[in-house]
């Protein structure tokens, strides 16, 4: 998996930072969690597991502008 496709999983969960919370408080554990961020974003199992395993730091103005930078950077 390249990084380039973690960091558009990554850019592409912060663009709506609440439903994305939405689909992870309405999954019953972390499994069922995967399963839909896979089914609503169409990510494969690693990516899902990247935006679940982001801290909530990385959700700020600040980090999401840094995050949309590298994947920009990323796509050169």
């Amino acid at each position: 998996m390249s990084n380039s496709q973690l960091l558009r999983a990554l850019s592409e969960a912060l663009e709506d930072p609440q439903a994305l919370l939405a689909v992870i408080l309405d999954s019953e554990d972390r499994e069922a969690a995967m399963a839909a961020l896979q089914e609503r974003y169409g990510w494969d199992e690693v990516q899902a597991m990247t935006v679940l395993d982001m801290q909530f730091r990385r959700a700020t103005r600040a980090d999401r502008d840094l995050i949309m930078q590298e994947f920009e950077r990323a796509q050169d």
